[in-house]
């Protein structure tokens, strides 16, 4: 049976054991063709708008298509509440994050790893070992069952978006502290703390190398990603910037691993600092200001026109399209310049049905689509080690990203490696990885004939908007080979494994 998008399954001539399926790709390469997607029907029931479009695409800001821009893939239990409540009371409820109780698994979490309560000094005297990839096992376990899904999806953006590398027993213990200290405490505050507190952090300053900038030889690395990466964007500034910024940083340190309760720690040192005068775009730094020349650069860059354009736009990509128009980026900038830099407003605004008329369908990255079928399929998960190895497989493990700029989100970077999905597909099918359970019966009770089946499976991975096309290809699959529970299972993995569930 040849399917769409270049992939083929090849039946079972078991009568359904439940390991007779193999996913493969298609003849003539490997992975899938790029410009066959997105298909037209990705939506069902929808039209995507193209260009700016205008406000006339507003009913794109359907109830899934919120839930899917939200979540890391909806699940039963989001469905059932955004029903209950609706969409609006719903989306302010994940926009106040505060208010929902995730103690549960946060406490569940910080005794199976308990570097998640020490800092950066206890980890260093407690000489915590696997912390780097234990790192990586939380963020999966928070993104598949935490009940704040705008929160860790925003989370996963600023990590991103102030990438750092976790390699090495530094970096991991003050990577650690990074994501808790200043991704999720600002995550959703004021751009200006965040960036603040970023500048501050121990690991931003190693990483990007602001350790050895001083006086008599700065180091221009931070002073450059700073403003190209994290705020005003390429264009807005000049080498003479960048060499500015750089002095104004100079001193800007760390303490040694061996300083006890302080070590790996930010401070400033004085005597690394250059305490001239500086210019930075246009404003006058006076000398003498010692620490306080970083603090002005930062409030000059979180006020700057280019920097709202710059994390807008970011935003825009994270939740609304791939590539947002002038339109949707003047929109949300102007948010965040009225706000003082609002992130949560920010976000409202893109979540908005009128920022959502100009969505268009994003490819979902690996660790998006792992965790969003395992979402999907209600999948019961003790230990998250098996799924990290998978993506380490797939090269998305958290915080493994080497360069500043952060996981690339773009469809060609990705797309090629669908053979990859099949194979997970199959492993969580035929639960092949320890800790993690998918009861197929139980999410198939009840349903016998094709069109239970069907309808059952379009239910759980689709919401109920499964598009016709694999909704016929699953029928026609399942009327060869009787629905056992093996037979059932691989109908499952035919629907996650579709084209059109690549997508979101």
């Amino acid at each position: 049976m040849a399917g769409a998008g270049g992939s083929r399954a090849t039946l079972p001539k078991d009568g359904g054991t439940g390991r007779g399926l193999e996913l493969e790709p298609a003849p003539g390469g490997v992975g899938c063709d790029v410009s066959t997607f997105p298909p037209a029907n990705f939506l069902s029931g929808e039209t995507w708008t193209s260009g700016e479009g205008g406000e006339s695409g507003a009913e794109l800001g359907s109830d899934r298509l919120l839930l899917e821009r939200i979540t890391f893939g909806p699940s039963y239990a989001d469905r059932a509440m955004m029903a209950a409540i609706g969409r609006e009371a719903y989306l302010a409820r994940q926009l106040a994050y505060e208010t929902i109780d995730d103690s549960a698994l946060e406490a569940e979490l910080s005794a199976r790893y308990p570097w998640l309560l020490m800092s950066v000094p206890e980890m260093v005297a407690a000489w915590v070992e696997e912390i780097d990839v234990e790192h990586a096992e939380v963020a999966i376990t928070r993104a598949l069952r935490s009940p704040r899904q705008l929160f860790e999806r925003v989370v996963e953006m600023w990590n991103d978006h102030f990438n750092i590398t976790s390699s090495g027993l530094t970096m991991a213990w003050t990577r650690a502290a990074d994501e808790r200290d200043v991704i999720r405490a600002h995550a959703m505050g004021k751009f200006r703390d965040l960036l603040g507190a970023s500048a501050r952090s121990a690991a931003m300053v190693i990483y990007l190398d602001n350790a050895r900038n001083v006086a008599v030889a700065p180091n221009e690395n931070y002073a450059r990603e700073v403003m190209e990466l994290h705020t005003t964007g390429v264009g807005a500034y000049t080498e003479d910037d960048v060499r500015e910024v750089a002095r104004c940083f100079t001193g800007w340190t760390t303490h040694l691993p061996n300083a006890g309760d302080q070590a790996l720690t930010f401070r400033f040192d004085p005597a690394l600092h250059d305490d001239g005068q500086k210019t930075v775009l246009g404003h006058v730094i006076p000398g003498g200001g010692g620490i306080t020349d970083g603090e002005t650069v930062l409030d000059i860059l979180a006020s700057h026109p280019s920097t709202a354009r710059h994390v807008s736009a970011r935003i825009a990509r994270h939740f609304i399209t791939p590539a947002p128009g002038s339109t949707l980026v003047d929109r949300l900038a102007a948010v965040f310049t009225a706000s003082g830099g609002d992130l949560r407003e920010v976000v409202r605004e893109a979540l908005s049905r009128r920022s959502l008329a100009h969505a268009r369908p994003k490819f979902k990255r690996p660790f998006h689509f792992a965790v969003g079928v395992a979402r999907a399929l209600q999948a019961s998960m003790t230990y998250s080690g098996q799924l990290r190895l998978k993506l380490a497989q797939a090269g998305h493990m958290p915080f493994k990203w080497e360069t500043p700029d952060g996981y690339p989100d773009r469809t060609s970077y990705w797309a090629g490696a669908l053979l990859w999905r099949w194979r997970l597909a199959a492993s969580l099918m035929y639960n092949e990885m320890t800790g993690v359970e998918v009861d197929v019966p139980g999410l198939m009770f009840g349903a016998r004939t094709v069109e239970q089946v069907a309808a059952r499976i379009d239910s759980i991975v689709f919401g109920g908007a499964m598009p016709m096309t694999t909704r016929l290809l699953l029928e026609e699959y399942l009327r060869v080979n009787r629905p056992s529970n093996g037979v059932m299972a691989e109908a499952l993995g035919l629907a996650v494994s579709s084209p059109e569930y690549q997508w979101f």
